[in-house]
């Protein structure tokens, strides 16, 4: 089974998922005159706390999506998905609980929570970095 593929589908419906829960925030902020259409903040924070988190969390996709889709995309370029093949999933679920965890509450616990979250997927990206590098540097594909 090619992981790494699904890895990425998977983080890219996450972000798909995000939006839609947003817009569903918006369009029910909009319904409910909260908020006139032409005066929506980026980040959020005029709709309510929740819809702040949420925005964040979006962006804690789109600024991680370099990092977690790249190596997987160059994995599956490179026909190289065994080195992301075993660990792919896990990284995606660490995005994804991630931002469950945001979404829900920014108490100190949470927070904590969030940060070994992110430095798992840092872990594995590096990890899996340093393996890439040591295939393209030895030039066997």
């Amino acid at each position: 089974m090619n992981t790494t593929g699904i890895a990425v589908i998977v983080y890219i419906l996450w972000m798909v998922a995000l939006l839609t829960v947003f817009l569903f925030v918006r369009v029910s902020a909009l319904v409910k005159r909260e908020v006139r259409t032409n005066n929506f903040r980026a980040d959020g924070s005029d709709v309510s706390k929740f819809a702040e988190r949420l925005a964040r969390t979006h962006a804690n996709c789109y600024e991680s999506a370099p990092m977690v889709l790249g190596i997987l995309l160059l994995a599956l370029a490179t026909d190289q998905i065994h080195v992301t093949n075993g660990l792919a999933l896990y990284v995606v679920a660490a995005r994804i609980l991630q931002g469950l965890v945001h979404m829900l509450s920014t108490n100190a616990h949470m927070v904590r929570l969030r940060f070994v979250l992110f430095i798992a997927q840092i872990v594995i990206i590096t990890l899996w970095s340093i393996q890439f590098l040591k295939i393209f540097m030895s030039n066997t594909f």
